[in-house]
């Protein structure tokens, strides 16, 4: 908003002044913290254990199957300190008239002036994901005569992603606007003596500081452990 002053004086010897102006202080600060994510698909402990004994014996068939997908995220975190719109407008309009032989002066000081600081911190933990953790543990013993076949058969298929970036900090996006408008007259009459001055202006000042700090990523599809053991006994 504008700030106007407006000031007429009128006589022998007249002095008309304005004082003032208009400032905006503004200021933000934005943190984001994120824990550690830990993501497992499968996370599986297997035994089977098969014997058999006596002639003709039957086949002997272990299937292990384990399937995991895992996502862990700690990413995509957007952070800003400062978003503000600041205007500050100063209007000043001093007129003086002397008269006839009288001195004038006329004088405005005041300005428009902006401040604006932002701070932004993302700091992100670590993320661990895990598509498929397995022990596995297959134990086969068959004993006789004409015994049947042995079959141990074990898939393990894991899929993971781990992230922890795609992040935006911004420390200060403020829109700032400063505006001075000044009219100063003077009139000493046609004797008198006459000074008409402005003083003043019109700044911006803007600070940011922004920090991403982003954690370990770890990704593993498949972590197993296998142990097959078949024994033919006669």
């Amino acid at each position: 908003m504008p700030t106007p002053m407006a000031t007429e004086s009128e006589g022998d010897d007249a002095t008309a002044t304005n004082h003032g102006g208009a400032s905006n202080h503004s200021e933000g600060e934005a943190h984001i913290d994120t824990g550690d994510a830990h993501a497992t698909g499968v996370h599986a402990e297997t035994h089977i254990d098969q014997e058999s004994e006596g002639d003709d014996s039957g086949d002997q068939d272990a299937e292990v199957h384990n399937e995991g997908d895992a996502r862990a995220h700690t990413g995509d975190n957007e952070a800003t300190g400062n978003e503000s719109d600041n205007h500050a407008e100063s209007d000043q309009d001093a007129d003086a008239d002397g008269g006839d032989d009288g001195d004038a002066v006329a004088a405005n000081f005041g300005g428009a002036s902006n401040h604006s600081e932002g701070e932004a911190h993302i700091d992100t933990g670590d993320a661990h994901a895990t598509g498929v953790h397995a022990e596995t543990h297959i134990d086969q013993e068959s004993e006789g005569d004409d015994s049947g076949d042995q079959d141990a058969e074990v898939h393990n298929e894991g899929d993971a992603r781990a992230h922890t970036g795609d992040n935006e900090a911004t420390g200060n996006e403020s829109d700032n606007h400063a505006e001075s408008d000044q009219d100063a007259d003077a009139d000493g009459g046609d004797d008198g003596d006459a000074v008409a001055a402005n003083f003043g202006g019109a700044s911006n000042h803007s600070e940011g500081e922004a920090h991403i700090d982003t954690g370990d990523a770890h990704a593993t599809g498949v972590h197993v452990m296998t142990m097959i053991e078949q024994a033919l006994k006669d």
